[in-house]
């Protein structure tokens, strides 16, 4: 009974691991499907998409923004982090997601809570020592990002949030 009952545990515990599989079939798209706060996204391929979230506004010219590349069911995350009055920026991260795996703590998420109670008004130097996950690329002045020969333009965040910044981007 108790050998039954332990068969019958692990079969279920291995269902939610079946049902995450990438569903192929995704249509690449060509443009930007564009969304609030700067957030945009494309299907580069049947199996992969990629996903530049809403801005958040860190104060003393600085915007952030999560990205994400990958499926539904195994994704890298970041972090791209711009100075708005330099054009300079960061690449934090990535973290690598399998939702098979479940739940664990996110780095990433604890660095944004970091950042927004830290004491002092953010910079670059501020956040890339708060970061943890990953690798900080640096980016240069007026930097996009490529994913799969598709390009992303980054110049929304600073626009949208100081617009009054003439960056040097």
């Amino acid at each position: 009974m108790i050998r039954a009952a332990l068969i019958a545990t692990c079969l279920l515990a291995a269902v939610p691991a079946l049902a995450c599989s990438p569903a192929g079939g995704m249509q690449p798209s060509t443009a930007w499907q564009l969304g609030e706060n700067c957030a945009r996204g494309r299907v580069l391929n049947e199996i992969n998409a990629v996903q530049l979230g809403p801005l958040t506004a860190l104060g003393n010219g600085l915007v952030m923004q999560p990205l994400r590349e990958g499926n539904g069911c195994y994704f890298e995350v970041y972090r791209v982090v711009q100075d708005c009055r330099t054009g300079q920026g960061l690449l934090i991260g990535p973290e690598r997601i399998a939702l098979m795996e479940g739940p664990k703590p996110s780095a990433l998420d604890t660095m944004d809570k970091r950042i927004r109670t830290q004491h002092s008004l953010p910079t670059l130097q501020s956040v890339s020592a708060l970061a943890t996950a990953g690798q900080v690329v640096a980016l240069p002045q007026g930097a996009s990002l490529r994913f799969e020969g598709v390009t992303m333009p980054l110049d929304c965040a600073c626009k949208t949030a100081y617009p009054a910044l003439k960056s040097r981007g």
